[in-house]
């Protein structure tokens, strides 16, 4: 596995397992791009973004399926899970603990900078299962094939 690969692993596996703070792992100036959100710019918002997560999501679980990586950027392949125990803050304003629980995979397309630190960090997963797995709206109809 590569350095990149190795480095962005523990990052992730650490900063979710709350042994890493967001100054560890992302640049001061970094950027956050999540699907229905505006960027997420700086430590002070990405920490508060990663706090307010985990204080929604405590048991906030994150297994990297596969790496790849070239240059200074890494995709992964990730699946993720959590129970809705506590306050979550979306765009349209705060939702009360649903106490139901999620399941979902994603990708996420991320940027180092010359110091090892994500520069940027782009994650993909279909946000209208997420919402629908916590009760915040009708689930989305499937096609039958």
């Amino acid at each position: 596995m590569s350095d990149l690969k190795a480095e962005f692993r523990r990052q992730m596996e650490a900063l979710y397992a709350r042994n890493l703070t967001v100054d560890d792992v992302f640049a001061e100036d970094a950027e956050i791009l999540l699907p229905g959100r505006a960027p997420i710019r700086g430590w002070e918002a990405i920490g508060d973004f990663v706090r307010q997560f985990l204080v929604a999501f405590p048991d906030y679980t994150l297994s990297i399926q596969s790496l790849i990586a070239e240059g200074d950027t890494v995709a992964l392949e990730f699946s993720s899970a959590g129970t809705h125990t506590g306050p979550l803050r979306l765009p349209g304003g705060e939702v009360p603990a649903t106490g139901k629980r999620f399941s979902h995979a994603g990708v996420v397309v991320a940027t180092r900078d010359a110091s090892g630190k994500l520069r940027s960090y782009h994650e993909y997963f279909d946000r209208l299962e997420f919402m629908a797995q916590l009760g915040l709206m009708p689930a989305p109809v499937r096609a039958s094939g």
